[in-house]
C-alpha cells in the first residue's frame, strides 16, 4: 500500500529544507521526456505530475533551515567543489519506469559516479559539521561505496539501513497519494516501454527546499560545477 508521500512526510509542509539536488533545467529533453509520458501518469492514487521545471534528483536532504546556518552549508558545498576538481562527468542515460513507495520515477545510469558525488558530499558534511549533529552513520572509504551498501543489504536488510545508504539516482514524476493499487498502475507504465534520453549532471544544486502543491520547489543558493568528460 502506498502512503500520500505528503501526509508521510507532514513535518515538512510549511517549512524549508536544505538540500543538495540535481537540476536539469538547461536540459529541455528532461521535461520533454516527462511531457511525453504525462498520460501515463493520470491515475486517483497520484498527485499532479512534476511540472518540467520542478524536475530533479536528490542527492540529499540534510534537514530544517533552522537546524543548520546557511554558512555551514556553503563551508559544505565549497568543500564539495574541492573534491570534485578531478572529476569527469560521463553523460548518463534517464530511462526505465519503476515505483519508489508508489510514485513513479525514472532510473539514472550508469550509477557509479553518482554515488561518487554522493560519498564527497557526506564526507564534506561530517567534515564541517560533524556526526554527532548528523543521523547516525557509518562512511564507507571512498570508491567502495557500492560494495559497502551491497554487504549492508546482505547482512541487515534494506528496511534497517541508514536512510542515507539509500541513493539511488532517479527523477520522480509524480508522487502518491494513499492507495491501493500499485499493481495497477504498474502494469499502466508498463504498457509503454520509456525510450530514454542521454543527460548531462553538470552540477550539484545546494538550495533551500519546500512543498508546493502537489511537488517541490526551491531557490538555489549555489551551483556546484562539476568538470566533464568532454
Amino acid at each position: 500500500m502506498a502512503i500520500n508521500h505528503f501526509e508521510k512526510h507532514r513535518e515538512q509542509i510549511g517549512r524549508i529544507d536544505w538540500n543538495f539536488n540535481l537540476l536539469f533545467n538547461d536540459q529541455p529533453q528532461v521535461p520533454q521526456l516527462a511531457a511525453k509520458y504525462a498520460p501515463l501518469l493520470q491515475h486517483p492514487g497520484l498527485h499532479k505530475p512534476v511540472p518540467g521545471q520542478w524536475l530533479h534528483a536528490t542527492v540529499l536532504r540534510v534537514g530544517f533551515l533552522e537546524d543548520f546556518t546557511e554558512t555551514e552549508m556553503l563551508a559544505v558545498a565549497d568543500r564539495l567543489e574541492h573534491k570534485l576538481t578531478n572529476m569527469k562527468m560521463s553523460e548518463l542515460r534517464l530511462e526505465k519506469w519503476w515505483l519508489w513507495n508508489g510514485g513513479p520515477v525514472l532510473g539514472i545510469t550508469p550509477k557509479r559516479q553518482l554515488y561518487t558525488i554522493y560519498g564527497y558530499l557526506m564526507e564534506s558534511l561530517i567534515e564541517v559539521i560533524g556526526r554527532d549533529r548528523l543521523p547516525t552513520l557509518s562512511i564507507p572509504p571512498r570508491g567502495r561505496f557500492e560494495t559497502a551498501v551491497a554487504s549492508l543489504l546482505r547482512a541487515i536488510g534494506r528496511d534497517r539501513i541508514p536512510i542515507q545508504f539509500q541513493f539511488l539516482p532517479h527523477i520522480t514524476l509524480a508522487y502518491p497519494k494513499t492507495y491501493n493499487a500499485e499493481s495497477s498502475l504498474s502494469k499502466q507504465l508498463k504498457s509503454q516501454a520509456v525510450e530514454g534520453v542521454n543527460i548531462r549532471v553538470k552540477s550539484v544544486s545546494l538550495i533551500k527546499q519546500y512543498i508546493l502543491d502537489d511537488y517541490y520547489a526551491w531557490e538555489i543558493v549555489k551551483d556546484i560545477q562539476i568538470p566533464q568528460d568532454t
